[in-house]
């Protein structure tokens, strides 16, 4: 029945309101409103890629719904993460750190979009319970999103909520949500979902399971054994054990708005994946800015900065972005801010795959002669790495965790001889790892991703 003074519906509710509020404005008010209307941007951007809208911004607060439970987290968890790239360009006493309670509950919405009734005084309460830069959740809420996103929860027992008679279940999220977890080593993050959040008991893979709206998938052939044919060669073995392959398939949600074609990934690549599993791409033909998603999220938010920008690709932490614009490479945070340009560099993706970061901070990106040339990131001490035979071509290359070696794509000719190579960068010696048709390698987590010239 509809209420006379609006319409009732389940909502999923998201409170948030900035810890030490008075304190941030006692020491500068002007430099606090800044960073406040900053924030509150990001708050708007994310909640709108969830498919969420803002209901209300008073005070330090902010007041938002979603559509549903696992939006609303995953939502929250993109906010964090993202709050806290931006604090950690902030000194310490100048952080904004927000606290976040959910709730799924029954509202009523009135015709100017605000919403009233005990589903927000629940998440309020929430709120007030989360640690700051961290999350609460209803037990409703819970009970939704339980099995269904890679994170720890804690019961924090039964809480009282004024005018509501019956103690509500409250559940803190205990994993860390900030980009620690990008910058954790590789062998920490061995096992851990790509945001790197701990996982749960009993929590599928992500890789395997995505939000049900599913319209773009791109099939990779995974190399389990890869982790362990690279770390023999590494410590100096003189032989390469031939790695067991499966193939696996990865869904992109519809809201990614991306597409696909054959050899996509050679022409122009498009995506770019880091270690702990943080997905940046483009879309094919699109001007607009580049865009990053955590594999296990359904929704991507912008990347600021780097409008009209191709063959995207991540320093080792996943805090760097580089992109090629109008042949040159340009270098930007990941969270915002500042671009530069690499200086005295020439690159055209479509015929150099796509560049990579080593960790002391140098690009490694393909010549217009196709050789495999490395840069400092402002374009000093320029060094020849590879040098290809007559015809042929080294591009798409990735540097592996411990920097010692890159996985580069050798085509000369036929695209069904290409083959994916391994480079060491403490003697240049280069040893043949895939054959056959192998292009654009991409390694996470110990698995290594590539794509066969027929768009698998």
């Amino acid at each position: 029945m509809a209420d006379p003074e609006g319409t009732r519906k389940l909502e999923v509710i998201l409170a948030a309101d900035v810890a030490g509020y008075s304190r941030l404005m006692e020491d500068d008010e002007s430099a606090t409103v800044r960073t406040l209307t900053e924030y509150r941007e990001l708050f708007s951007r994310y909640v709108t890629a969830h498919g969420g809208r803002i209901v209300d911004t008073a005070g330090d607060s902010v007041l938002a719904v979603c559509e549903s439970a696992v939006e609303g987290v995953e939502c929250a968890v993109d906010i964090q993460r993202a709050l806290d790239r931006r604090n950690r360009q902030l000194a310490d006493h100048r952080r904004m750190h927000f606290r976040i309670g959910i709730n799924l509950g029954d509202v009523i919405t009135r015709g100017d979009g605000t919403i009233y009734g005990d589903g927000v005084n629940i998440a309020a309460r929430l709120q007030a319970l989360a640690d700051p830069g961290a999350l609460c959740v209803s037990g409703t809420v819970y009970d939704q999103v339980e099995g269904k996103v890679p994170l720890p929860f804690k019961f924090a027992g039964e809480q009282s909520v004024k005018n509501i008679a019956k103690p509500i279940r409250a559940y803190h999220v205990v994993a860390d949500i900030g980009p620690a977890a990008a910058t954790a080593s590789y062998e920490g993050n061995r096992g851990r979902p790509g945001s790197g959040l701990a996982k749960s008991p009993g929590t599928p893979s992500r890789l395997a399971k995505f939000s049900p709206r599913v319209t773009v998938v791109l099939v990779f052939l995974v190399a389990l054994a890869i982790g362990v044919a690279l770390s023999l060669w590494l410590r100096g073995s003189s032989q390469i054990p031939a790695p067991s392959v499966r193939r696996a398939t990865l869904y992109l949600s519809s809201q990614t708005d991306s597409q696909f074609h054959n050899y996509a990934l050679y022409q122009t690549p498009w995506f770019a994946l880091s270690v702990d599993g943080v997905l940046v791409y483009s879309t094919p033909g699109s001007t607009g800015p580049l865009l990053a998603r955590r594999p296990e999220a359904s929704a991507a938010h912008p990347v600021e900065g780097t409008a009209g920008g191709v063959s995207p690709f991540l320093s080792p932490d996943g805090q760097m972005l580089g992109f090629e614009r109008d042949g040159s490479i340009f270098i930007v945070p990941v969270s915002g801010g500042q671009v530069s340009q690499v200086k005295d560099v020439v690159f055209r993706p479509w015929t150099g795959g796509r560049p990579t970061w080593t960790p002391d901070a140098r690009i490694i990106y393909t010549s217009e002669r196709g050789a495999l040339i490395m840069v400092r990131s402002d374009g000093s001490s320029s060094e020849q790495l590879t040098a290809p035979a007559e015809g042929a071509r080294h591009l798409s290359p990735i540097v592996l965790p411990g920097g010692r070696a890159l996985l580069f794509t050798e085509i000369a000719g036929n695209l069904s001889e290409a083959r994916i190579s391994m480079l060491s960068l403490d003697d240049r010696q280069t040893r043949t790892l895939i054959s056959g048709g192998a292009l654009t390698p991409q390694y996470a987590d110990g698995l290594l991703f590539y794509c066969r010239p027929n768009g698998t």
